[in-house]
């Protein structure tokens, strides 16, 4: 799995292991993609919420972002990657409080080990996850399908310690103002990507998945104002399965640097074509009898500027008016990024690119389920629940027992091994034929 989204044999990766960078967070990616489109979904942001972070990225009109400007620890990296962004917001996000008494959750994590300190591994700063359990929203007894026993009294003693004697507020207030604060985080990391880009998130579905995701989803859509929030089938594995729903994808690049007008036609299709014939060479004993797709792109910036944009480009011989769209898109690209463009400025040529991606069948769930259901009444059990609204008596369901077209309403709880998912009052639930739960705010 590689940070543009796709596959490629291990031999080829080893020559090129940087590309593997970033590669489960990019696979999440791809896996809300590809949930999204069972249900024609193509305006969605996902948002993978596991331990220590957040990651978050926008797919509008069915197209995953490449970025050509990423880092990794700090260092810069000029490789394609799908853009996405990560913030300190997770289930084992450390709950604190300032120099100023003002609550603050992470971006410090207690990890997995110790972790939250309801895993009784010797964790003692207050959590996310600490938050989630003394709410009612975990089940103490049915963590990881009640293969982990949760310390509930460990979990309340530490927010009352740390939290309610430092701000003289219960420990409910504490539990509940915590999530809270997480949940703004979130909203403000998904505000980045989204309303800074000039696009508004309700007119997005959230995509949430990872261990916590889902037990945030209804609480972000709220505070976003989105009015669907889709669930996939088994929120902890999610990013893995994105692996099975990818294609295999290989890129090549080669540096030219100029100004527009003093290349020419024919030179940029020269050059494109001897990239394609390394792209045809390179992935020919991946085909498998199938077709190896061919996509052009230039990375331009204006003459000056030390970050580029990377603008897509026809297969074909090129013309004279082609050089003057491809100077077009890239002023319609750099406003929509920045916010301006200058017409009369010099346009500078960096880097040329093919991208060549052999199509794979995509999984099909209904051979090969996510969810082994299993018999019985969904409902297994009712529990008081704190949430930022009031106290309520709430359902809980067991998923494996939600069959296609089952139908919940919030508040309530739906429970699997791998992930907790929360409904907030006013929302409706309902099993797609894929084993997705699509969530809508009726509110």
């Amino acid at each position: 799995m590689q940070c543009n989204g796709g596959l490629i044999g291990f031999p080829k990766i080893k020559k090129k292991p940087i590309t593997a960078s970033s590669s489960g967070p990019v696979a999440g990616v791809l896996a809300g993609k590809f949930f999204a489109n069972s249900l024609d979904l193509t305006d969605v942001i996902t948002f993978d919420v596991g331990g220590t972070s957040t990651d978050i990225s926008i797919i509008k009109d069915n197209q995953i972002s490449i970025t050509i400007e990423s880092e990794l620890e700090r260092h810069p990296m000029q490789i394609p990657m799908v853009d996405f962004i990560t913030i300190g917001a997770g289930g084992g996000s450390v709950v604190w409080i300032d120099s100023g008494q003002g609550l603050r959750v992470g971006p410090r994590s207690a990890g997995a080990d110790p972790g939250p300190v309801c895993y009784n591994k010797g964790g003692e700063d207050p959590t996310t996850t600490d938050a989630m359990l003394r709410c009612g929203i975990i089940n103490p007894e049915k963590f990881l399908g009640g293969k982990m026993v949760l310390s509930s009294d460990k979990a309340g003693r530490a927010l009352e310690e740390k939290i309610s004697n430092v701000l003289s507020i219960s420990s409910e207030q504490a539990a509940v103002s915590s999530i809270q604060v997480a949940i703004a985080n979130i909203a403000e990391g998904i505000k980045s990507v989204s309303v800074g880009k000039g696009l508004d998130p309700r007119d997005f579905v959230l995509v949430a998945f990872g261990g916590a995701g889902p037990m945030f989803g209804s609480f972000v859509a709220a505070e976003l104002g989105s009015p669907v929030v889709l669930i996939p089938p088994r929120p902890g594995i999610t990013s893995a399965f994105g692996i099975l729903a990818t294609d295999i994808k290989s890129d090549f690049v080669v540096t030219k640097i100029c100004i527009d007008e003093d290349i020419s036609p024919a030179e940029i299709s020269s050059l494109f074509g001897k990239l394609e014939a390394r792209a045809l060479g390179d992935l020919e004993d991946e085909m498998d009898g199938k077709e190896i797709l061919i996509f052009r792109s230039i990375d331009l910036r204006y003459f000056g500027q030390s970050f580029e944009l990377n603008v897509p480009v026809p297969r074909r011989d090129l013309i004279e008016e082609d050089i003057r769209s491809i100077r077009k898109a890239f002023f319609h690209k750099h406003e929509q990024v920045y916010g301006h463009f200058f017409e009369d400025k010099p346009v500078q040529y960096v880097k040329l690119r093919v991208t060549a991606v052999i199509k794979k069948d995509p999984p099909d769930l209904s051979r090969a389920p996510m969810i082994d259901f299993e018999s019985g009444d969904p409902l297994i059990e009712k529990r008081t629940v704190f949430l930022p609204m009031g106290k309520f008596t709430t359902p809980v369901y067991n998923r494996r027992r939600m069959r296609t077209g089952y139908v919940i309403e919030g508040p309530c709880i739906v429970e699997q091994m791998d992930s907790t998912t929360l409904l907030l009052p006013d929302d409706k639930g309902k099993v797609t034929e894929n084993g997705s739960l699509i969530i809508e705010r009726m509110g």
